[in-house]
């Protein structure tokens, strides 16, 4: 599997997946930029109506390429209840969102 955004190749998270996660999570950039794992919404567009995300979706894990190694595989999506942000906004829209992960 590669990002859809930057390519960064399966073989480039196997070997340190934790280290680009901190690092596009402490200095986002285009090079290494979370949010092809993560989402977000910009609070002065919409915000989330209520506490409730809904979720649907699967993991699974089997033997990994590498001696003691596990490959994970993740298939979730989730649908967020968003409202304009704006005064007087009242139309509730769901937005959803699909992430997949190997």
């Amino acid at each position: 599997m590669e990002c859809p955004r930057h390519g960064h190749t399966r073989a480039t998270y196997i070997e340190d997946g934790h280290g680009l996660l901190v690092k596009g999570l402490r200095e986002p950039r285009e090079d290494q930029d979370p949010l092809w794992l993560f989402s977000r919404f910009d609070p002065a567009e919409v915000r989330v109506v209520g506490e409730v995300v809904t979720t649907r979706g699967r993991m699974t894990f089997g033997k990994g390429d590498r001696d003691g190694s596990v490959e994970v595989e993740a298939d979730y999506t989730f649908v967020c209840p968003l409202i304009k942000a704006k005064p007087g906004a009242e139309e509730v829209t769901r937005t959803i969102v699909r992430r997949e992960g190997r």
